[in-house]
């Protein structure tokens, strides 16, 4: 979340709001050569005990300047409000997946107990804040479910992209990748489905790779040619490594930790992003792809319907006849309803602007030391 922050303290700054950044520091994690098998406990005891003792001399310090504003970017690091309680703060919340993994409601991922304690921390440090930022209105309404509280102020605002994603020229987009796949040339120069994330549960790979093999099916019965499939994002989990040997007969290529500047090419050269998450925080490769001009087919639920607005194809992904049957219809699409969809997803990305969304968290700093002045007269 370290880009995301430095993201958020860029857009505030060409807002004219002076900033100052406070994140932990690699000390006790450096032991991590030494106890590999510790890594996990020395970086929490950096992030959870050292820089929460720095936190509260930071605050010390600053007692009496009274125009400070405490930005939490990132909820997972909620706990910092504990050190907290008594200053303006906003925190923005991604998404509940692990809160909910913890109250049970997430089948597909059940926590261990340190997991489980660090959750229930994470929402007390939460419910610890009276103003709350959220990427989705998905993200909103189940955060006003755990929250609960009617002084608390809650409000979704759209995060701009963290990159300059647009449309490259195809010649310009092979060169920049061609390294990475120089093997597959034929589906550079031909077209490919692309998919980008990582092995997390929701993302549903697995599920993307059944909805793979039924579109190849589809098209082999329309005697129409093998389309690639490209995963960019994180090393393939075994289980999909072992999928792609099984079917040797179809094209799954694994692109591992591509840059921004790759995965904009691919966006430009991929005949449609294919998305079929399960769940999300918001979904951000489906406002990237459409950046780059990218036909997006993704799941028809909050909050992929929200970040695709009316310029994305939803499907069912438990449904993979039915999805792979809509995808070989976009694949098919002609020019110029390739054009006319490009033209959407433009209109779309427009709502992810760096103006709007340094207004609104300028509106969130002010209700915070609005709130925290009235809580002091009290």
């Amino acid at each position: 979340m370290l880009r995301v922050s430095t993201l958020y303290r860029n857009i505030v700054e060409e807002e004219g709001l002076k900033t100052k950044t406070l994140r932990p520091t690699d000390r006790i994690g450096k032991f991590r050569k030494i106890f590999p098998k510790m890594e996990k406990w020395l970086n929490y005891i950096d992030k959870f005990i050292i820089f929460s003792i720095e936190l509260i001399g930071y605050n010390i310090l600053n007692y009496y300047n009274k125009n400070i504003v405490y930005h939490i970017t990132d909820h997972s690091n909620s706990i910092y409000s504990l050190c907290l309680l008594n200053k303006a703060k906003v925190i923005t919340c991604h998404d509940v997946l692990a809160i909910n993994s913890m109250l049970g409601k997430n089948p597909k991922k059940r926590l261990k107990f340190s997991g489980k304690l660090l959750q229930k921390l994470i929402l007390v440090g939460i419910k610890c804040n009276h103003r709350i930022v959220c990427v989705s209105k998905k993200t909103e309404n189940e955060i006003r479910k755990l929250v609960d509280d009617k002084n608390t102020k809650i409000n979704t605002v759209l995060q701009p992209l963290n990159y300059k994603f647009e449309p490259i020229k195809k010649e310009k987009a092979i060169r920049i990748v061609i390294k990475q796949i120089v093997q597959y040339n034929e589906c550079i120069e031909n077209g490919f489905i692309l998919h980008v994330g990582g092995n997390q549960w929701y993302k549903n790979r697995m599920g993307l790779c059944a909805i793979y093999n039924e579109l190849n099916s589809i098209r082999s019965n329309l005697n129409q040619s093998r389309i690639p499939l490209i995963l960019a994002g994180k090393k393939p989990t075994r289980e999909l490594v072992c999928f792609a040997e099984k079917h040797r007969d179809l094209k799954i290529i694994f692109l591992i930790s591509p840059t921004n500047k790759e995965i904009n090419a691919l966006y430009s050269l991929a005949n449609l992003l294919l998305f079929p998450s399960i769940e999300e925080g918001f979904g951000w490769p489906i406002v990237e792809a459409m950046a780059c001009g990218c036909p997006v087919v993704t799941t028809g639920k909050e909050p992929m319907t929200e970040a695709g607005g009316s310029a994305a194809i939803y499907i069912d992904p438990s449904d993979s006849v039915s999805a792979a049957k809509i995808t070989n219809e976009v694949i098919n699409w002609s020019k110029d309803r390739k054009k006319m969809q490009a033209e959407l997803g433009f209109q779309n990305v427009k709502r992810f602007c760096r103006k709007a969304f340094a207004q609104e968290y300028r509106r969130a700093y002010e209700d915070a030391l609005g709130i925290n002045k009235k809580d002091s007269s009290d």
